[in-house]
């Protein structure tokens, strides 16, 4: 394993016992760490930072099993467009940069069966 992934591994550990380690009525750090991330996505979509229309079309909301959590129009991943079908390049998928800038990886959400 490199260095540098043990590097990370630990410095995860540390950060993990420390959300365990917090506790108080609020809840745990893990309880504020979610807590801040709603807060952060919240005040995003107040600012028009990152936008997530292309999810909110009547022909894409029904591919999304969680109507709440949408890929951002710039970080989407986009399909290929099957036979001039319109909307056909979406997917609840988001195109994720890896920890040193290289490499990359796609989150989506589980696959809802009724869609063809």
């Amino acid at each position: 394993m490199p260095k540098d992934t043990k590097k990370c591994i630990k410095e995860f550990i540390r950060y993990v016992e420390k959300l365990e380690a917090e506790e108080d009525n609020d809840g745990n750090g893990f309880d504020k760490e979610y807590q801040r991330i709603q807060e952060t996505q919240i005040q995003r979509r107040k600012d028009n930072i990152f936008t997530m229309d292309i999810g909110k079309t009547e022909a894409n909301l029904k591919k999304n099993r969680y109507k709440d959590i949408l890929p951002y129009d710039e970080h989407r991943v986009v399909l290929s467009t099957m036979d001039g079908e319109v909307d056909s390049d979406y997917i609840n998928a988001s195109r994720l940069i890896g920890v040193k800038g290289t490499g990359g990886y796609i989150a989506t959400q589980g696959i809802i069966y009724h869609i063809s």
